[in-house]
């Protein structure tokens, strides 16, 4: 509401700005991923699931890591928003192929996030068991030996009893935090965070328990919340619980898994091109369609899936319309894609001056069409008249409701 009733959102124009910058034909873009279903079930099932569908992602910058690019302590490489330098003048020196600093007063926030999570999880024991016997699962050397020394010991055993076939590293394990603590709206009368946000750090698919001091030093070092009532929290605090939900944004590739794990989640194991677990096949590649459209396309749908009941043949057959994203009671990765493709539609004609609009052949939108609709997103309200007045509004109010609500809200 706060960005609806402005004449001019600020953050159009810094929208228009970061999209006009973006580098072009060769550079990093968006696109839509799948790989087949039978990839990852055991060889002996394989035959009777081929005519399912495949499972989608969207890559919000093909110009990800390779996996030789990752640290020595982790599995995979982290995202290109996590490496950009959000202090830097802006626009950085090295320009922003990959679109993470229109989002910057979220992301830095994000960043600083995660960078405390991971290093708090290094001082637990229980994680560093795990990682040992993540290790030991996959051949390593160093797991091997650790388990082949410590075999015995009742720790050991504990965490190796209670893991599950989730195999995180830190970074993935943070992205999980985050996820679990921003689901859940807080409010001015809400209470109990402190039980609330533990609660959330705990959960987790891998099956560990981390130590209670851990706990507590997650909760408060790095999310902040040090008393129980939202109101009597620190602006930074709350302003943080706002960010959290800009986190799938700030991935190279997205993706809606099925159950247990819930949405977003890094597609990472899917798009990487050094991870031969999968076989992933580009099932729509936008050339000329910039990261930051693609980003900010996501922003537009996500919360809409991330909110419902996963169903597996949801969104498989028929027409989806843009009415259907915003109103959906079930989804999977086939709606979250078509949705997204639907969102970038949008994004194009959010953008004055079309620089979202270079596939709007595969988008399915004309020249004059872009041109006109641009005007009308873009244009100050006060000077649209009767229903672009009302797309104007209603386009600033879907974007509000995600990430730039955060952004109006620091820029003030």
């Amino acid at each position: 509401a706060e960005v609806a009733s402005e004449d001019q959102p600020w953050w159009l124009g810094e929208f228009d700005r970061a999209s006009a910058a973006a580098p072009r034909r060769g550079m990093p873009h968006v696109q839509g991923i799948y790989r087949p279903l039978e990839d990852s079930l055991p060889a002996w099932t394989r035959r009777f699931v081929r005519s399912l569908p495949h499972h989608r992602a969207v890559v919000l910058t093909n110009g990800g890591k390779h996996l030789r690019e990752r640290d020595a302590a982790e599995d995979y490489p982290q995202p290109r928003c996590f490496d950009f330098d959000y202090d830097a003048p802006h626009p950085p020196a090295g320009g922003d192929p990959h679109g993470c600093g229109l989002f910057r007063r979220s992301f830095s926030r994000l960043k600083t996030l995660r960078r405390c999570i991971v290093d708090t999880l290094h001082q637990s024991q229980a994680w560093a068991t795990y990682r040992a016997l993540v290790g030991a699962a996959r051949g390593a050397q160093s797991g091997l030996a650790f388990v082949s020394a410590w075999a015995a010991n009742e720790s050991v055993k504990t965490v190796k009893q209670n893991m599950t076939k989730a195999l995180f590293d830190a970074n993935i394990r943070a992205d999980e935090m985050v996820k679990y603590v921003a689901f859940k709206h807080w409010g001015p009368e809400t209470d109990g965070l402190v039980a609330l946000v533990s609660r959330k750090i705990r959960e987790s698919l891998t099956g560990i328990e981390l130590e209670p001091a851990v706990v507590d030093s997650l909760r408060t070092k790095c999310f902040l919340v040090t008393q129980d009532v939202y109101a009597h929290l620190t602006p930074e605090a709350q302003v943080l619980k706002r960010s959290m939900g800009c986190l799938p944004l700030m991935w190279d590739a997205a993706e809606v898994p099925g159950p247990p794990e819930k949405p977003w989640s890094d597609a990472v194991t899917m798009y990487n091109k050094g991870w031969r677990q999968y076989t992933t096949t580009v099932r729509m590649d936008f050339a000329n369609t910039p990261p930051v459209c693609g980003r900010v396309a996501l922003a537009l749908m996500k919360d809409k899936i991330a909110r419902r009941s996963f169903n597996p043949v949801s969104c498989l057959f028929g027409v989806v319309a843009w009415k259907d994203c915003m109103t959906m009671s079930k989804f999977n990765c086939v709606c979250a894609e078509r949705c997204w493709i639907l969102a970038l539609r949008r994004t194009c004609l959010m953008s004055q001056n079309s620089s979202c609009c270079g596939d709007q052949g595969m988008l399915k939108i004309s020249r004059q069409h872009a041109g006109a609709q641009a005007v009308q997103w873009a244009s100050p309200c006060n000077e649209i008249r009767r229903a672009s007045r009302r797309q104007c509004s209603r386009a600033a109010l879907v974007l509000a409701t995600s990430c730039a609500r955060e952004h109006l809200r620091s820029h003030r």
